[in-house]
This record gives structure tokens, sequence and C-alpha cells, in this order.
């Protein structure tokens, strides 16, 4: 997948100027931790060891680990380290502790093959400068047997997904309008947000290259988990 390095700055501008907005009704942007979370919490209790969450943004991610869980964040933005942020720490009492920052991209880990049990991408993918490279270096950095969460932002349904009910929408209607007009008209492809970039989930798969332990929407999100 291309993207050039302006839409990459316009896209990363964008998500600044909605996080910025966001910032300023700070109790609406909590729940919204709240309610995305909700439903891969049980599912990030499960992960142990050392855990790389790549794309993090304030590491609010810890909230929902194992207290005795090595966290480490890669995030490049210095958006994150905005002091409004810590209005949260009551709810989130994690951010009270700073984490391990690593600033670097997603494309470039800068960690050896095998340093990890688990790595994290939740909704980041669709926000780097290249979603497939992202995928393969998470893969690389996990131990045999380690695991990789993938949540997705934007992500597209099949024809299954509707007909089986499985995508939340799947009763309005809308989202088997959205696949007619697709299939109709393949240039528009599936809509996306302003600030992110379209993420297939066959791509992801490939790239992985490793086991699909789960594949199944969570909420609005589609959530894949991969096994190294």
């Amino acid at each position: 997948m291309n993207d050039s390095r302006q839409s990459w700055q316009a896209r990363q501008d964008w998500m600044a100027r909605e996080y910025d907005e966001l910032l300023d009704d700070g109790d609406h942007a909590a729940r919204g931790f709240e309610n995305d979370y909700r439903d891969i919490s049980s599912l990030l209790a499960t992960y142990h060891g050392r855990i790389v969450d790549i794309g993090g943004g304030i590491g609010v991610t810890r909230h929902w680990l194992k207290p005795q869980s090595e966290y480490v964040l890669v995030e490049p933005s210095l958006m994150w380290r905005d002091s409004r942020w810590m209005t949260f720490v009551d709810r989130f009492p994690c951010l009270a502790h700073p984490a391990r920052h690593v600033m670097a991209y997603g494309e470039a880990l800068p960690f050896a093959g095998a340093s990890f049990d688990a790595a994290l991408l939740l909704w980041s993918l669709n926000h780097m400068f290249d979603p497939m490279q992202t995928v393969r270096e998470a893969m690389r950095v996990l131990v045999r047997g380690g695991r990789l969460l993938i949540v997705l932002e934007d992500g597209e349904p099949t024809w299954s997904d509707l007909w089986q009910r499985q995508y939340p929408d799947a009763r309005s209607g809308a989202s088997a309008r959205l696949l007619l007009r697709k299939l109709a008209s393949p240039a528009l492809g599936w809509p996306v947000q302003g600030d992110h970039i379209p993420v297939s989930e066959g791509s992801v798969i490939a790239a992985a290259g490793g086991r699909l332990l789960k594949r199944g929407w969570m909420g609005l999100y589609l959530t894949l988990e991969f096994e190294a």
C-alpha cells in the first residue's frame, strides 16, 4: 500500500486537530476510551510478559493489562505528551506512572527480533505511513508463539459478516448499501475517516504471515489476533 509523505503528514495533522478538540471535553474523551476498550478488555487481560504497544498514544492500554506485564509504548507523536491528558488519571491510574516510551515509527521498530511476548496495534494501523510494513515489524519482534492483536478502524465487513449479523450495523442495512456501492463503483472503495488510510483485512493477514487465532467484530471494530 502506497502513501506519499505529504498525504501521510496531512493525515497526522488532521488527527492532531481531532484530538486537540477532543481534549477540550475531557469527560467525553475518557468515556471514549472506556467505550472503545470495553469489548477487548477481557482479551487484553489474557496477555502477559513483555508487551509492545505500537502507536499506543498516552499508554492507557496499561489499564486493562496485567499489572505485572512489562509494557513498552512506541509512539512518535509529541501530542500525547500534552499535560491535559493527565486529567484522566482518576479514571486511569496507570497514567500517574510514565510508561517506558520509545519514540519510533512502527515501520522500523528499534528492537531485536523475538524481543516481545505480545504486540498491540490498537486503532493505530490506519494512521501508519506503511501499514503492512508495520505488521511485518510487529511479527518480527515477537517470540515464537507470541501474539499480535490488531484492532482496525474502518474495517470492511464481508457479506458473511452481514448475513450472520456479526457486524454491529448490519441490521440497519447501511453496510449492505455500502458494499453494493463498492461493487457498483470499485474506485470508491470502503469509506474511511479523513485521517485514515484504507487497510484491507486480506493484506493484513498476508503481511502477518502467522496463524490467525481470532477474527471477529468487537463493537464496531474488526479485530484480528495472530500467533507468531
